[in-house]
């Protein structure tokens, strides 16, 4: 019997990912759900509201079985970056073999046609969005104007988030040449960029903005109640994250920094080094500069990306390293006590060193697995510099396995 992957942020978990385990619960009955979850920092270029620790114990208590991390550079790439290393962590398991994502669009065929344009580029599509780029559209707006002139009924599903990284997750399965059989859900309840927080259904956008405004009761109409206590406590501790409490960081970054070592960093291309430097002269907080420098050319979310690997120092050429022979390792951050024995399955079938404790865990590693691990290890010291007290250097040596 196989295992059922999922690739998610629960950022934080609510009612639509405990809706999502359960369907595919009854879809594949006695198959684990293995997810692949981001880390402290996820897609949007953003630190998650809570830590990658406590969205673990989230997931577990709703019927996740495992719960592996996914290391931060590709945590908060594009979408193809992000997909790509996801599959290929739950391809190396060697015990996955389907993975299932919600989606707007909620059926395969559609999503596979795209996703095989993409994967296969022809010529048409290619000269297309080429020409589409040089116009001055950004990269998401170009690329699904290439796609409509090939699949003009691909044109609307291309607008919505969770399609386009079911799309990816399809793309990178093709690519790779797994052996992952993609299944998918349609999801349910409020849009992804919704606010409303009245629903038991509301986006996990509405949540967080909910969150940050003290208006809890509102964000835990669409908490799953028996995890209701795991935010509180982390509410009560004000060990809520945002990305404005990094905008001292950005800043010494930026002062510290030559603008041609700005231009080296992940996602910063076309002189965009020297926009920023011009902006973060005027504004202090990243919300700010954000705005200021939103354009028809770069995105919100690419913008965010640019300034989240300013501060955690990811280079193009690091970047560029850590996805060469992917995936380096696997590393689990927790599972359900009574999957353990998928630990000793990966262990016989998985295709990337498994780490289980970070002590002793470089001992298998490459070179380039060492440098992306320490380099998570960072990150993690990094993201609690915005915590209310101080916390230990080296924080992850600190944390045990999650078990539920």
């Amino acid at each position: 019997m196989g295992a059922v992957g999922i690739i998610a942020e629960y950022n934080p978990f609510h009612n639509g990912h405990l809706n999502q385990i359960r369907k595919i619960e009854d879809m594949f009955p006695g198959e684990p759900v293995i997810c692949v979850m981001s880390g402290n920092f996820v897609q949007r270029g953003e630190p998650a509201i809570f830590n990658k620790y406590i969205r673990t114990e989230a997931a577990l208590k709703c019927g996740a079985a495992m719960v592996i991390g996914l290391p931060f550079a590709f945590a908060s790439a594009s979408a193809e970056y992000f997909a790509g290393y996801a599959v290929s962590i739950l391809e190396a398991t060697g015990i996955v073999d389907k993975i299932c994502f919600g989606s707007e669009h909620g059926e395969m065929g559609l999503l596979e046609e795209v996703a095989r344009l993409l994967a296969f580029e022809s010529k048409a599509y290619s000269d297309s969005l080429r020409n589409n780029l040089a116009l001055g559209m950004s990269y998401p707006k170009a690329r699904q104007e290439a796609v409509g002139g090939l699949l003009p009924e691909a044109v609307e599903i291309l607008s919505e988030p969770n399609n386009i990284l079911g799309i990816e997750y399809i793309k990178a399965i093709y690519k790779q040449n797994a052996k992952l059989i993609p299944h998918t859900i349609k999801r349910q309840g409020e849009g992804y960029h919704s606010l409303n927080s009245s629903t038991d259904l509301s986006s996990a956008t509405a949540m967080r903005a909910a969150i940050k405004s003290g208006e809890y009761s509102n964000a835990f109409k669409s908490l799953p109640t028996h995890i209701a206590d795991i935010y509180k406590s982390q509410i009560e501790n004000e060990m809520i994250f945002d990305f404005n409490a990094f905008s001292p960081y950005l800043h010494y970054r930026i002062s510290t920094m030559a603008s041609y070592d700005l231009a080296n960093i992940a996602g910063i291309d076309e002189g965009l080094e020297n926009a920023i430097i011009k902006v973060c002269a005027k504004y202090k907080l990243i919300s700010e500069i954000l705005v200021e420098l939103k354009s028809k050319r770069y995105t919100y979310t690419k913008l965010s990306r640019a300034l989240l690997h300013i501060i955690l120092d990811l280079s193009k050429s690091d970047f560029e390293n850590y996805g060469k022979n992917k995936p380096h390792y696997i590393r689990v951050l927790g599972f359900r006590k009574e999957y353990e024995n998928l630990l000793k399955q990966m262990e016989n079938n998985a295709k990337a060193p498994l780490i289980l404790n970070l002590k002793n865990s470089t001992d298998n590693l490459s070179e380039t697995g060492r440098r992306l691990l320490e380099r998570e290890i960072i990150a993690t010291d990094i993201y609690n510099l915005a915590a209310p007290y101080p916390m230990v250097k080296n924080f992850e040596y600190t944390q045990p396995l999650v078990i539920v």
